[in-house]
């Protein structure tokens, strides 16, 4: 992994950098998005551009009811995305987070900051919390909108 120096641009008012991993120059940085009115700030993220992978500054918010994220892409503009259809059940769910702490046995090396780097790395702090069993013999692990997608990795 090699890391390029970070530059502020007071223009873009935000600092910017960049890594080279896996033969591919990755970017970091972007604009702090802003709360609108009528919404309630949960907490404050990173999260990737759905068009180029750079990653940014990310918020996650409540309105009308519902948990969203926001994330502002210097070259494809602001994205915001459904977080959690329900906050009433977001908040639920958050009794059952747990303080993290790395993992013990570690399978993939840290190339790049998460998540590029796929994989057990050294950065990783958590372990399995959601463990899917497949519970039919139908299954081919091949439709596309399941995250069990094997296919994808080419191999099974």
């Amino acid at each position: 992994m090699t890391e390029s120096t970070g530059r502020s641009s007071s223009a873009k008012g935000f600092v910017e950098t960049s890594i080279t991993a896996f033969k591919r120059t990755l970017k970091i940085g972007g604009p702090i998005p802003k709360l609108k009115p009528n919404e309630k700030l949960l907490r404050k993220t990173q999260s990737l551009c759905p068009v180029c992978y750079r990653m940014l500054p990310a918020i996650v918010f409540e309105r009308d009811g519902k948990v969203w994220i926001r994330k502002i892409c210097p070259e494809h503009g602001e994205i915001e995305e459904i977080y959690w259809g329900d906050a009433e059940l977001y908040r639920k769910a958050l009794k059952w987070e747990v303080k993290s702490k790395p993992i013990k046995v570690v399978y993939t090396k840290a190339e790049a900051p998460c998540p590029f780097t796929c994989g057990l790395c050294p950065y990783h702090m958590t372990y399995t919390a959601l463990a899917n069993i497949v519970l039919t013999n139908r299954c081919d692990l091949s439709c596309w909108y399941c995250f069990f997608y094997a296919e994808k990795a080419g191999y099974v």
